[in-house]
């Protein structure tokens, strides 16, 4: 996309024009959606609340979720990280065995 050409999305009701940058316009299309649908389900839950205050709840629950799916992705690299040493250890541990049977 050029650098000023916009899309139009449509999040709680409102029209947004956003410049994409890098991003395509599917992407900016699908956060859009997501940030939609977040904001429909707390109104739902909470039907007396400002936009503002929904706006809030919202970008604190989808901070929520980015923060435990860093977690678990950390959590999994590390685990990975581990089992990669146990094997490392393991491997040196043969051949120590090995060479110490051989003698």
């Amino acid at each position: 996309m050029g650098d000023n050409e916009v899309i139009r999305v449509k999040i709680f009701g409102n029209e947004y024009k956003i410049k994409p940058g890098e991003q395509s316009t599917q992407y900016i299309s699908k956060l859009s959606e997501y940030v939609d649908k977040k904001l429909i389900e707390l109104n739902k839950i909470f039907p007396n609340l400002s936009e503002k205050k929904l706006a809030i709840l919202s970008c604190l629950n989808m901070a929520d979720e980015y923060f435990h799916l860093k977690n678990t992705l950390q959590n999994n690299i590390n685990n990975y990280n581990k089992q990669e040493n146990l094997d490392v250890a393991k491997e040196i541990i043969d051949k120590i065995n090995k060479i110490l049977s051989e003698n």
